[in-house]
């Protein structure tokens, strides 16, 4: 499943998600660089090079949700004699999968329950703002409970406009006021504040499910929006799920 590396290698970790293919460059554990890319219906070996090539690597980490997309990025990376490693429930990762079947858990979801677990070493509810907004529930004792999988800020636009006749696709923001004026300003509004309606719930059902108080945890793409609206998120991070990737692809160098 992967080749061993000297420590202290370059490392790039790829997230392959729904929407976007996000890059990490990590270098002693700091993360060096960053890009990402709209995540293409099909990519061939040579064009997952080019994307590789970007970043002067040893080694490729991949967590994806895009089954088509992994082999192509893992054989890119071995064509160019870097060694590679893939993110599964397989791997040592330091969690116990309190889950029906650990294989169905998303690859991002391990990635970011490690780093969590490696930050913040507290009972956490991690949530991820992609095109599904995903909640994670892991205990400071390494345990994945499980979580809550929900429509995406811009999936549930695109479920309106596909299904209904009259709603017109409208870029989202925050709104100014809950009440809106005109159409579009009626659709953000139902949008966003669903989705903090969504979290509240959430949270406070998972901490009495538990019996603990979690800190809460946000990624992705609206995680910052969504803290200033919803003072229940304690810390936003952006490259959790890059920082997961690396920490496993780490663990597993030292079993």
């Amino acid at each position: 499943m992967f080749r061993r590396t000297e420590e202290g290698s370059l490392v790039l970790t790829v997230d392959v998600g729904n929407t976007y293919i996000t890059f990490g460059l990590f270098d002693l554990a700091k993360l060096k660089r960053k890009g990402s890319i709209t995540t293409p219906k099909r990519i061939t070996i040579t064009e997952a090079q080019g994307e590789i090539r970007r970043f002067k690597s040893d080694t490729l980490a991949i967590a994806s949700v895009v089954p088509g997309l992994t082999r192509p990025f893992i054989t890119a990376a071995k064509e160019m004699k870097l060694a590679t490693f893939e993110v599964t429930h397989q791997v040592k990762t330091g969690l116990e999968f309190e889950y029906h079947d650990p294989s169905t858990v998303g690859a991002d979801r391990i990635a970011n329950a490690v780093a969590g677990l490696k930050l913040y070493n507290d009972n956490l509810t991690i949530i991820d703002f992609g095109t599904a907004t995903t909640y994670d529930v892991v205990l400071k004792e390494g345990i994945y409970l499980g979580g809550i999988i929900c429509p995406g800020i811009e999936a549930s636009l695109e479920a309106m406009v596909k299904q209904a006749s009259l709603i017109p696709s409208v870029e989202i923001k925050i709104p100014d006021q809950t009440i809106g004026k005109n159409t579009a300003e009626c659709i953000r509004s139902g949008i966003i504040y669903s989705t903090i309606g969504q979290m509240t719930e959430i949270i406070k059902r998972v901490n009495e499910e538990t019996g603990r108080v979690h800190k809460v945890i946000a990624t992705g793409g609206w995680g910052e929006s969504m803290k200033s609206l919803c003072p229940l998120i304690e810390e936003v991070d952006p490259d959790l799920t890059l920082k997961g990737i690396y920490e496993i692809y780490l663990l597993n160098q030292k079993c």
